[in-house]
C-alpha cells in the first residue's frame, strides 16, 4: 500500500517521509534519481529525507518490499517484480529527463566469444525481447520514448561532487 499518499516527487520532500535510493556514486538508479531530482529543483529538500541508498538496483527496490523505507526512485520494472507489494507512482512525462538503457557486452578477456555472441543476439532477438518485456521490461527505445518523448537519450551524467545524505547508511 501506500500509507503515506506519496503521489508525486514533491510528496518526497515532505517531513516524515523516508526515502531510499541507489548509491549514486556506485548505481545507475541512484545517479538517475539524484539526476531527476535535480531537474525538478527539490534535490536539496528530498535529500533530507533520503535514510538509505542501496548497494544495487535490486536492493533498491527491496528497501520498499522491506518495508524499511515509505519510497524509493526506482526503475518502472519494480512494479513487475513485487506487484503486491510495491505500488508504483509513475513520473509525469516531462520529469523523466533522460532515456537509458542496459548494455550487452563480451569481455576482451572473454574465452567463450561465440557462445557471448550467441547470447547477446538472443537478447535482442523477437523471443528474448519477449521474455523481458513478460517480467516488465521496455524491450525497444520505440517503446520508451512513448514514456518520455522530450527526455534525451542515452548520454552520461556525472554525480555532483559532495557528500550526499545517507551515502554511508
Amino acid at each position: 500500500g501506500n500509507p503515506k499518499d506519496i503521489r508525486s516527487l514533491e510528496d518526497l520532500a515532505r517531513p516524515g517521509i523516508t526515502v531510499g535510493i541507489g548509491n549514486p556514486v556506485t548505481v545507475c538508479v541512484g545517479v538517475y534519481a539524484i539526476e531527476i531530482l535535480e531537474k525538478k529543483g527539490i534535490l536539496g529538500e528530498v535529500e533530507k529525507n533520503i535514510v538509505t541508498h542501496a548497494h544495487s538496483g535490486s536492493a533498491t527496490a527491496a528497501l520498499i518490499v522491506m518495508k524499511k523505507v515509505d519510497a524509493v526512485i526506482g526503475w518502472r520494472v519494480f512494479s513487475s517484480w513485487n506487484p503486491g507489494s510495491i505500488e508504483t507512482v509513475f513520473l509525469r512525462h516531462d520529469e523523466i529527463p533522460r532515456l537509458a538503457y542496459f548494455p550487452a557486452g563480451i569481455s576482451r578477456k572473454s574465452q567463450s566469444r561465440d557462445e557471448s555472441r550467441q547470447f547477446i543476439d538472443f537478447l535482442i532477438s523477437p523471443r528474448g525481447r519477449k521474455i523481458f518485456a513478460g517480467w516488465g521490461y521496455i524491450t525497444t527505445e520505440e517503446e520508451a520514448i512513448q514514456y518520455a518523448p522530450g527526455a534525451v537519450i542515452g548520454g552520461e551524467y556525472r554525480v555532483p561532487s559532495g557528500p550526499h545524505p545517507g551515502a554511508g547508511k
